[in-house]
C-alpha cells in the first residue's frame, strides 16, 4: 500500500496471504483519519461485514450511545484482531459469550 508517497508492504507470512492480515493492514493505513470496524452481527455468517467511517463520526456515535455498546456491535479492527482465522469452536464460544448463541 502507498500513503503520502511512502510504500508499506502488507506483512503476510512467507507462504501465504490471509484476510485478517489484509484488514489489519488496511486499518493501520486508514488510521487515524478513518476506522475500520467489524459489524459483529455478521459473526457466524459465511460473509463478514465491515464499516469504514471517519474517526470523528465513530467518536460522535460513541458519545451518543456509549463506547462499550458501539464496540459490541462494531468491533474496532486492531493489531491483534482475528476475524477470518477463527475455528468454529471459537466462533460459537464468542457467540455464546455475546449472548447471540
Amino acid at each position: 500500500m502507498k500513503k503520502n508517497g511512502v510504500s508499506a508492504p502488507i506483512p503476510y507470512a512467507d507462504d501465504c496471504t490471509d484476510r485478517d492480515t489484509t484488514l489489519r493492514s488496511i486499518q493501520e493505513y486508514l488510521s487515524p483519519q478513518y476506522q475500520l470496524r467489524w459489524y459483529m452481527g455478521s459473526l457466524g455468517s459465511d460473509t463478514l461485514a465491515f464499516c469504514i467511517y471517519p474517526t470523528s463520526e465513530w467518536e460522535q456515535i460513541e458519545q451518543e450511545f456509549g463506547a462499550e455498546k458501539v464496540a459490541y456491535y462494531f468491533a474496532p479492527v486492531q493489531a491483534n484482531s482475528v476475524m477470518f482465522e477463527m475455528d468454529m469452536n471459537e466462533v460459537f464460544a464468542l457467540l455464546e459469550q455475546r449472548g447471540d448463541a
